[in-house]
């Protein structure tokens, strides 16, 4: 254990040199950019540092897309986003990373990639889309309805009209606008109106189409198995709960696993550990929810992200960390709640901007990573999906 530990500093404070001397404007060779991409929970600021610098742009998003964290591939569609565009060649090179990341475990990754497909004509991502409409969480379901929208085509009416049964009020206003504005009227429908007139005002829009159009909704597709995750395997840990127990993420392998990094500033993220309290106790065992507290090294904003060393670790405060065992036990919440105290497993999945919550899937991958909250009765439906998901190992995507 003690070699492992003196091999561990050694990997990275040799990283940590490396962008030192990187940031002092000379060019890192190649093996001091595989050294910075390999750390577990490099900090956004080394991340962005090495894209904007590097002689190689095409091989670097490469590396770094392929290394497969959650903050690597962050990283990479922001710089996609702001530098493909720009230059054509680091666009064609870039295509099949920004196709995989419309397929994405994490939501703000498919958010950026999806516009950037829209942005440079990417037409991979309509193979997908009736799958995508299908999804368990609303807000993926409406990402997806609105790159369908926005990219129109006449033949999409009926797959809009049938998502006018979605059960997410939000989803069916979105879809009612998209099919107002291309009949040129105006289908009132009032997301937060009681469902009887909800309905009745989506009767009105179907009965429109139908009798002026004659367009009928598309038949509804059988529920569609989640497509190939881009695969990001679940980067292990060792934390300290509330009662001083230590709890090793590798050793629950083999359960489904949430993820939820959260501020006892942060209103909303408190609001969400009852939904979460009650998901636990009604799948018990089968269901492991970890709540991480992140109070003792970011504020609930996550703006101590941008001032963590290289190797994403940051400064530890207990007197802040003390309102996570305090609010946790006045919630009552009934599953371990942990103490981020280094920053760097906040920093391995992008969890500083609570509330953050990351599903893991029985074969030790990343299935879902999101921002803010989820109903009860969407977290019941993410985890009846993930429970449907065969154990078997999900095998890496292939380099193209």
């Amino acid at each position: 254990m003690q070699a492992a530990r003196w091999i561990v500093i050694a990997v990275v404070t040799i990283g940590v040199a490396l962008l030192v001397t990187f940031q002092r404007g000379q060019v890192l060779p190649e093996s001091g950019v595989q050294g910075v991409i390999g750390l577990h929970s490099p900090s956004k600021k080394a991340l962005d540092a090495l894209l904007e610098e590097t002689p190689s742009p095409a091989r670097t998003v490469d590396s770094m897309w392929y290394a497969g964290g959650i903050p690597h591939r962050q990283a990479v569609i922001h710089y996609l986003s702001r530098a493909a565009l720009l230059d054509p060649k680091l666009l064609d090179s870039s295509r099949a990373i920004i196709n995989d990341a419309c397929r994405d475990a994490d939501l703000s990754v498919q958010t950026i990639a999806l516009q950037l497909a829209s942005a440079t004509g990417g037409s991979a991502p309509w193979q997908w889309v009736n799958v995508m409409l299908q999804d368990a969480d609303p807000q993926v379901r409406l990402l997806w309805l609105n790159f369908l929208v926005s990219n129109r085509q006449s033949e999409d009416v009926s797959t809009v009209l049938w998502m006018l049964n979605d059960s997410e009020p939000q989803v069916v206003a979105t879809a009612m606008a998209a099919l107002g504005d291309r009949a040129d009227r105006n289908f009132a429908y009032d997301p937060a109106a009681d469902k009887p007139a909800r309905r009745a005002a989506v009767e009105a829009c179907l009965t429109w189409w139908r009798e002026q159009k004659g367009t009928q909704p598309a038949a509804a597709p059988a529920l569609a198995v989640p497509p190939p995750p881009s695969p990001t395997l679940a980067d292990e840990f060792q934390l300290t709960d509330i009662d001083g127990a230590k709890v090793d993420l590798a050793a629950l392998r083999g359960r489904i696993i949430v993820l939820y990094f959260w501020h006892s500033a942060d209103q909303p993220a408190r609001d969400q550990l009852s939904e979460l309290v009650q998901l636990k106790y009604r799948h018990g065992d089968e269901l492991v929810v970890l709540g991480i507290g992140t109070d003792g090294v970011s504020d609930p904003h996550g703006d101590a992200q941008f001032a963590a060393a290289a190797d994403g670790s940051l400064p530890f405060n207990a007197d802040a960390a003390r309102a996570i065992e305090v609010m946790a036990r006045a919630d009552q919440v009934n599953f371990p709640v942990l103490i981020e105290n280094t920053g760097q497993v906040a920093g391995a999945y992008c969890g500083f901007e609570v509330p953050v919550t990351v599903w893991i899937g029985r074969d030790g991958f990343v299935r879902r990573r999101y921002t803010g909250t989820r109903s009860l009765d969407v977290l019941e439906q993410i985890y009846a999906r993930l429970h449907a998901i065969s154990v078997e190992t999900t095998q890496p995507t292939p380099r193209p």
